[in-house]
């Protein structure tokens, strides 16, 4: 029953199908196969007896691949008189070796070779007891070897030529005594010694006086050892501890030190009201001088050198004048000693030494301390030498000690 009822359902749908006619000759359509490739069987390596099955054309195709020759340009005739030829056929042996392909060759025509008809000179080894009895093939004799000549050595150096000079002979020696050389040599006035002693000068005369004195007197001290023993008897003390010098309240030395600054205020107050009156002639009224002098000789006059020595030395200037406005017919000498100041003050700026010269007329006001050439102290010995006479006074000369005065032009 189950089968006729199978039957009977094929029966309908076979019915139904198209039937298809023959197509005419000529245009019959072939079967086209699956374009998958077919799976490759899978062989493993680590099983031990079963190997992998390979066919016959898979084995020689294989082999094939692998003893293919790589082509290699060598030097050999152009590509117009090279035949082509087949690559000979390589015995099916295996290799117990790795094959070693012969470098290139450069040569002239080795671009213009075609490397597809290009064979390898160089054999692979076969294992196969006919390749050590095998003599080397020669080459064929189409081909054209090239060989480089031998580069002849490059020549030995030459030295370049020299320029000899004759010898000469030695000089003949010296047959009198050694003399030194004239330009090192100096006179006996130049020496160090010389220059300190020379009289026309102010250190050389007091060199010469200090070396007299110590001959003749037995408590002479030399200046220089002077200046190293002077301040040994006291305490050394910094002078920047305090800004000033501090005395004993009330002693003579507190006292004189107010007195010095009154004196250096007025001083310096003096020669500003001066400066101004310089100036500014119409709104300051000159002063009238109490006394008017006119230079006529520089008797004495600090040196360079003694002011280099100390900031603390004063500037002293003794001059020979006379009273240019005297009201006597008599012209009355004076001798003047202006004291210019320590460096760095007032007065120092207001003149200095050079200002002092022969014919100049000079301005004195008060106050100023006076002195007569004549007296002489009591307890004085008949052979000290006079003031006067020192400075080329006459006796009745006086002699004036200023600080307030103008140098006129």
């Amino acid at each position: 029953m189950q089968q006729d009822g199978s039957e009977n359902q094929a029966g309908p749908s076979s019915a139904k199908k198209r039937k298809l006619m023959h197509a005419p000759d000529g245009f019959e359509s072939s079967k086209r196969g699956s374009g998958k490739a077919p799976a490759r069987k899978f062989a493993s390596a680590f099983d031990g007896q079963r190997k992998a099955k390979l066919s016959s054309q898979d084995t020689l195709s294989h082999l094939h691949r692998r003893l293919q020759p790589i082509p290699v340009p060598i030097a050999g005739p152009s590509r117009e008189h090279t035949t082509p030829s087949k690559p000979a056929k390589t015995p099916m042996t295996r290799i117990s070796k790795i094959p070693v392909l012969q470098q290139p060759v450069a040569g002239p025509s080795s671009r213009a070779v075609n490397s597809r008809n290009v064979s390898i000179l160089a054999a692979h080894r076969v294992s196969s007891p006919s390749a050590h009895n095998a003599r080397p093939k020669a080459a064929p004799k189409g081909t054209i070897q090239q060989f480089q000549p031998v580069l002849p050595p490059p020549p030995p150096p030459k030295d370049p030529p020299r320029n000899l000079r004759p010898l000469q002979p030695p000089p003949p020696p010296d047959i009198g005594p050694h003399r030194p050389d004239p330009s090192k040599m100096k006179t006996i006035s130049t020496t160090r010694v010389a220059v300190a002693m020379d009289p026309t000068t102010e250190s050389g005369a007091d060199e010469l006086l200090g070396i007299y004195l110590e001959q003749q007197t037995a408590n002479y001290m030399p200046k220089a050892e002077r200046e190293l023993q002077r301040g040994l008897g006291q305490s050394p003390e910094k002078a920047s501890k305090t800004k000033s010098a501090k005395f004993v309240r009330g002693g003579l030395a507190e006292r004189a030190q107010r007195v010095f600054a009154k004196h250096n205020t007025t001083l310096t107050l003096w020669y500003k009201d001066m400066e101004l009156q310089t100036q500014r002639p119409q709104a300051h009224s000159r002063v009238t001088p109490d006394l008017s002098l006119r230079i006529v000789e520089v008797l004495h006059m600090s040196s360079a050198a003694s002011l280099q020595r100390s900031q603390s030395v004063p500037r002293l200037c003794v001059a020979r004048c006379v009273k240019a406005r005297s009201a006597i017919s008599r012209e009355e000498e004076v001798a003047v000693v202006l004291d210019f100041g320590t460096p760095g003050s007032t007065a120092s700026r207001a003149h200095t030494l050079d200002d002092v010269k022969e014919g100049k007329e000079l301005c004195v006001w008060r106050p100023w301390n006076t002195v007569k050439a004549g007296e002489e102290p009591a307890s004085s010995s008949s052979s000290s030498i006079s003031l006067p006479a020192l400075l080329r006074l006459s006796v009745n000369c006086s002699i004036l000690f200023c600080s307030r005065f103008r140098i006129v032009q």
